[in-house]
């Protein structure tokens, strides 16, 4: 090397010493709320294969393509936990009120300019707006309120 220039990367150093550790810790325990359950992964629940076809058929084509992603995240992450919250009568219904919600969520956070009623609307949806805020709502505190883009 010339005059001195310092090495920028070197494979060698540790770049977790001192407070990287800590910092590394920190990011890692956050990260862990936005998972799901290890045994998800071996569970062969058809309600999993249910919502991908459900959350692929329901988008829209002008739709930011992370929006699914969001919401299957969504899914995945209380399903692994929690029952589906019950906010209506049928069971049926109810889950399919749960994953319109789980896109409206992903959606409110990708769009500038989200209309409920146009969302509703756009999926031929006949769920009560006040049933969708609810369910949403039950699904926010599941979640502790952890619904950012990861």
């Amino acid at each position: 090397m010339e005059g001195g220039a310092e090495v920028l990367y070197n494979p060698y150093r540790n770049l977790l010493g001192g407070g990287g550790l800590v910092a590394f810790r920190t990011l890692f325990d956050a990260e862990r709320h936005f998972m799901v359950e290890e045994a998800y992964a071996e569970n062969r629940n058809l309600i999993r294969n249910e919502a991908v076809s459900f959350i692929a058929q329901s988008e829209s084509e002008s739709a930011d393509a992370f929006i699914p992603h969001m919401a299957m995240t969504y899914f995945d992450r209380l399903i692994s936990r929690h029952a589906i919250p019950e906010v209506l009568e049928s069971s049926e219904e109810n889950r399919t009120l749960f994953l319109i919600c789980c896109l409206s969520l992903a959606s409110k956070l990708r769009t500038n300019n989200f209309i409920l009623s146009r969302f509703l609307h756009d999926r031929t949806c006949y769920f009560a707006a006040k049933d969708v805020l609810r369910m949403e709502l039950q699904i926010c505190r599941i979640l502790n309120w952890r619904l950012g883009e990861h």
